[in-house]
């Protein structure tokens, strides 16, 4: 029983004790607040309720998910993996496993941590990672994910960009739009690891990521857009500019 009553009561009428609520104080129902009833028609003496505390139960454990501090880190930088769990009751268990370029599935690591570090990276953790998490329940393993490191050997860019404009027409002053028309710019510049890229209109920064879109596009936007290309690891940064006239949809002009 959760609780017992001893009472200590004169002759010869025992008191009569209802219990009217039993409420629970938190979710594993390990803690109890209860009220009562007394009614007695005999000397009452005293009483004590026994509190009892409930075994807590354990939980299975959801999929975990893992969570990458950085997923293609340079060669010589340190990387976090943090193995993140939404249910399940410790103790629990984490082991983190590596696939590498043959295929071949290795422990690398096994505590009760959800988080392992590798402070100096190398070409040598190329690989898939996940974890498996146990308790007294059950086990699951998280999808893998790919640690891409990259050797700083290889390192470079950005170039000088190179954009496409769609639809492609040329005049002598530069790329040509048709009012109320659609217009796509494609930046592209080679560079390692990616650069991030930012669109300007005439020195105004208006858009960011290698592709420009421009829809029912007015003859306001007329001038000039320039791709800037960086690369925040080399601190290091290129752009390309290009004219673009947009025309009434009326007006005629020969084209290149």
């Amino acid at each position: 029983t959760l609780f017992q009553c001893l009472f200590d009561l004169g002759y010869p009428m025992p008191p009569n004790i209802t219990v009217s609520k039993i409420i629970y104080s938190s979710r594993q129902r390990t803690d109890v607040n209860m009220e009562w009833l007394i009614q007695t028609d005999g000397d009452l003496t005293g009483f004590f309720i026994e509190y009892q505390k409930l075994s807590v139960p354990v939980g299975k454990i959801s999929k975990p998910y893992i969570v990458l501090s950085d997923p293609s880190p340079v060669e010589g930088t340190s990387v976090w993996m943090r193995c993140g769990l939404e249910n399940g009751t410790e103790p629990i268990n984490y082991i983190w496993e590596q696939e590498g370029h043959s295929g071949v599935v290795t422990t690398i690591a096994e505590s009760n941590r959800s988080v392992i570090n590798i402070t100096w990276v190398t070409r040598n953790h190329t690989g898939l990672y996940r974890c498996l998490v146990r308790n007294e329940v059950n086990q699951q393993r998280s999808d893998r994910i790919l640690l891409d490191v990259i050797c700083e050997c290889l390192i470079h860019g950005p170039d000088v960009p190179h954009i496409d404009v769609t639809p492609y027409l040329v005049t002598e002053g530069g790329f040509l739009a048709i009012e109320k028309g659609n217009v796509s710019l494609m930046c592209q510049a080679s560079s390692n690891p990616p650069s991030q890229y930012d669109w300007f209109f005439n020195n105004s920064r208006i858009n960011s990521g290698p592709q420009l879109s421009i829809s029912k596009i007015l003859r306001t936007q007329t001038g000039h857009y320039t791709c800037l290309v960086q690369n925040t690891f080399l601190n290091t940064r290129s752009t390309k500019s290009i004219a673009l006239t947009v025309y009434c949809e009326y007006f005629h002009t020969p084209l290149h």
